[in-house]
């Protein structure tokens, strides 16, 4: 037997002995690799659901003391009765916007509340009190609520409504308005509150919970979009709301978006019937899957170097002393 054939033995086991270590490591990795993808969806699916969940909660918190203003102001404290019956201007301006400003404390959340009696030529508020033409002209220039909207609004108003934020040309800023009629059970309310939320508040509280790659958004009752905190490269307002307004509202659906595929995790509250969404592009998943399947792979291949090395030496020292014994043979016993 020549030395070239004794060594296309030596090969022929030891690829022998590789492809058995590779068959064991390659059905654990697979094993590994499934593991993990239904792991980090699951992980996906709960952190976003519990993300949801936490929003919502904060929101209801803001939304319930609002209602509770409203009530403490119109049925329990009833502390502005006392001066809106009085006859006396300046008593009755001093302390409707000293009682205002009061429960303007009592909840940081609300920027300014308003308080309209149809009686009354004006509006008092938490800041001050001022004729309807200034509130809506030089107070407040909103870009989606012009002054005859506002006072139409102010004194007509008999359903509780919610104006999405708008821009205030005065104070460069956006702010949600919640309308709500005194009394909206009676036939004719006599008078509407207004509270002024600045978007920036309600966009401080998203941030605590917003994922670094996704986006979130928030829809009242009626499927209106309240705000929103997304990126760029984010689907349009009106693509999500078609979705919102049409989907069957599942907790957790897959989605395409303007040509994009996305997670959609959705929420809705009990106590207020806002909506909380948030959405994930599934490239992000994909691309954590595909950065630990390619860790997954370099670490298989540096197992078949290191393994593949380890069986070699073995093999070298193992089958040593054969081949020194048949290397001595040839020597005694010559071939004739």
């Amino acid at each position: 037997m020549t030395d070239n054939h004794s060594y296309k033995i030596f090969i022929k086991y030891l690829l022998s002995y590789i492809i058995l270590l590779l068959l064991p490591i390659t059905l654990i990795a697979m094993l590994v690799y499934s593991f993990f993808v239904s792991q980090l969806e699951e992980e996906v699916i709960a952190g976003n659901l519990n993300t949801l969940d936490n929003m919502r909660e904060s929101m209801d918190e803001q939304l319930g003391r609002i209602e509770d203003t409203t009530r403490q102001m119109l049925i329990e404290d009833n502390s502005l009765y006392p001066y809106r019956i009085s006859d006396q201007w300046g008593y009755k301006a001093w302390g409707i916007t000293r009682e205002l400003k009061r429960y303007q404390r009592m909840s940081p959340f609300i920027h300014e509340i308003w308080v309209y009696f149809k009686s009354d030529p004006a509006v008092f508020t938490s800041s001050g009190v001022y004729s309807l033409p200034m509130i809506s002209n030089q107070i407040y220039q909103f870009e989606d609520w012009p002054a005859s909207s506002m006072i139409t609004d102010l004194q007509e108003s008999r359903t509780a409504s919610l104006l999405s934020p708008g821009y205030d040309e005065k104070s460069d800023e956006r702010y949600l308005r919640m309308i709500q009629p005194m009394f909206p059970n009676q036939a004719k309310p006599y008078g509407s509150i207004v509270y002024l939320i600045n978007e920036k508040s309600i966009h401080q509280l998203m941030s605590t919970y917003e994922k670094a790659e996704g986006s979130m958004w928030i829809f009242d009752q009626n499927n209106q979009l309240v705000t929103s905190i997304a990126k760029e490269d984010s689907p349009s307002r009106l693509a999500l709301s078609k979705v919102i307004t049409e989907g069957n509202h599942a907790p957790y659906q897959e989605i395409t978006l303007e040509g994009t595929n996305y997670y959609l995790f959705l929420m809705e509250s009990e106590q207020s019937g806002w909506k909380y969404a948030s959405l994930l592009p599934i490239h992000v998943v994909m691309d954590k899957v595909n950065h630990a399947q390619n860790w997954l792979t370099y670490g298989i291949i540096a197992i078949l170097i290191v393994g593949g090395g380890i069986i070699y030496v073995s093999m070298r020292s193992n089958y040593r002393p054969i081949h020194l014994l048949r290397k001595e043979s040839h020597r005694l016993f010559p071939k004739r």
